[in-house]
C-alpha cells in the first residue's frame, strides 16, 4: 500500500498523529522521493507534507537531521539542474 496516498486521506490532527508514529526510516523513505522531485513540481500537499516530516525528523534527532539536511539540498540541487531537460516530458 502506497503511504503517501494513506497519508493525503487524513486530517489535520491524524496526520500529525500519524507522522509522529513514523520510525526514522519511515520518514526519511518518504523524504527522499520529495527532495528528488522539483520544487516546482510539488503539489500543495506534497510540500506541507515536507515541511512536516522534517521538523518531526528534526525533533527527534537534530544531529541525524544535520547529516540529512546536507542529503537532501544535494538531492534538491539535483533536481534543479535536470529539471530543465525533463520540461519536454512533464505535462
Amino acid at each position: 500500500m502506497n503511504l503517501m496516498k494513506e497519508l493525503q486521506k487524513l486530517d489535520g490532527d491524524s496526520l500529525t498523529m500519524a507522522i509522529g508514529r513514523m520510525t526514522n526510516n519511515e520518514l526519511l523513505g518518504l523524504l527522499r522521493p520529495i527532495a528528488q522531485t522539483p520544487k516546482k513540481w510539488r503539489g500543495e500537499f506534497v510540500s506541507r507534507m515536507y515541511d512536516l516530516l522534517s521538523r518531526e525528523l528534526q525533533g527527534r534527532s537534530p544531529a541525524k537531521w544535520i547529516e540529512i539536511e546536507k542529503d537532501m539540498a544535494r538531492f534538491e540541487a539535483r533536481a534543479a539542474r535536470i529539471e530543465p531537460y525533463l520540461a519536454g516530458w512533464k505535462k
